[in-house]
């Protein structure tokens, strides 16, 4: 891992320092393999983790995956193995609540509270702006606060204003 980390600092100095040159592209491409290498490693790490049953070891690494390689296709799995994980410690209220949520509002969510990020960071990582991240989160949280407070609430509709009863 160090040298793969390595690597990419020095293809990421070039890209840097001589963005017109005709290495610049390839290295581009070299840095996104190792990140995706990185990632792979991570998810392989948590997936053992798993199969071994020690899910809150198999959350922190799938974290690492979501916290460090955002953008790596690494990224989804390793939100599967946090939610597999937190089924198989008994958190299947959060569980259930946090997959319910849209996509960019629950990313918001793990990536401010369960990988500790500033909401500068996170908004580097969503592509948006820190008042975003912090909107997304707002929203996120009170999402959350209604659907474990009241699951009947959450359910979905079949007519505007009506509730589906679940049995």
């Amino acid at each position: 891992q160090q040298a793969s980390r390595e690597s990419y600092q020095s293809f990421r100095q070039l890209v840097e320092q001589f963005p017109p040159s005709r290495y610049a592209a390839d290295a581009k491409a070299r840095m996104d393999y190792i990140v995706n290498s990185l990632a792979e490693y991570e998810l392989h790490v948590a997936r053992y983790y798993f199969r071994r049953g020690a899910y809150v070891a198999a959350v922190n690494r799938a974290q690492q995956v979501v916290l460090e390689y955002q953008q790596s296709p690494a990224a989804e799995e390793a939100l599967f193995i946090m939610t597999q994980s937190y089924d198989r410690l008994g958190l299947t209220e959060l569980r259930d609540a946090l997959a319910e949520l849209p996509l960019r509002q629950r990313t918001a969510i793990v990536l401010r509270y369960l990988c500790d990020l500033p909401e500068a960071e996170i908004a580097g990582i969503l592509d948006c702006r820190p008042t975003t991240v912090r909107t997304l989160v707002h929203r996120g949280l009170a999402d959350l606060r209604t659907r474990i407070a009241d699951p009947e609430r959450s359910a979905p509709s079949s007519e505007p204003g009506r509730k589906v009863t679940t049995h």
